[in-house]
């Protein structure tokens, strides 16, 4: 299934943008009362901000809505691209991480605008060949991850595709790139892990030894323009 990424993975990612995802709710929706969280998985980023406003969730995966639902979250199978939602629904509509693997992102974009009386907030797509990294051998990482979610059907640099889309369709928006604050030692132990993760893939690698890598990520944030 396209965008079913294993928990483990979520919850990894969710721990070191916590404070992002609270950031870019006070920021860009403090007045939410109702949020929707389109592509929301196991529910990390729903836990992440679920102090922050009174949110929900929607995923196609039964087994990550199951995950979530045991975790007390609100959250409901469904399909994104269509949902059974009227028109301006919802104060605020979020997701992070949903548009790499939405086979048809425009869709997509166009789906959380129209169910959104507020912002449509993307909190994080990656851009994975603009990665820093050092030595240069840990090219051969980034060529795995690379090809690894293509082959599951998504985009690695969809933070790039989004902004292009959002251009195309004449939408009114603030987009950058998320500030990554992080010590030696977590920076050592996310690329450890992304090696086991690449290799328990099949994939052919050495790991190397006191290397650097950072993935940039582009949010966005989109003034709920309609007829986009």
């Amino acid at each position: 299934m396209v965008g079913s990424v294993e928990e483990e993975v979520q919850r990894r990612q969710a721990a070191h943008l916590r404070e992002w995802h609270r950031h870019m709710m006070r920021r860009f929706a403090p007045e939410a009362r109702s949020v929707l969280e389109v592509g929301c998985g196991s529910g990390c980023v729903m836990e992440n901000v679920s102090d922050v406003c009174s949110i929900s969730g929607i995923d196609l995966d039964p087994r990550q809505v199951a995950s979530a639902k045991e975790k007390g979250l609100d959250v409901i199978q469904g399909n994104a691209l269509e949902m059974d939602a009227q028109d301006d629904s919802y104060d605020a509509v979020v997701c992070s991480f949903y548009l790499m693997w939405s086979r048809y992102m425009e869709k997509a974009l166009r789906e959380m605008i129209r169910v959104s009386r507020g912002p449509v907030i993307v909190m994080s797509e990656p851009v994975w060949s603009m990665s820093c990294h050092d030595p240069s051998e840990v090219w051969d990482l980034i060529e795995a991850q690379v090809l690894s979610i293509r082959h599951r059907g998504g985009d690695p640099d969809a933070g790039l595709t989004m902004i292009r889309f959002l251009r195309e369709m004449g939408a009114e928006f603030l987009f950058g790139t998320v500030p990554l604050e992080m010590r030696l030692h977590d920076m050592e132990d996310n690329i450890a892990f992304e090696y086991e993760y690449s290799i328990s893939k099949g994939f052919d690698l050495e790991p190397v030894p006191n290397a650097t890598l950072l993935v940039p990520f582009i949010w966005a944030c989109i003034n709920g323009i309609k007829g986009v």
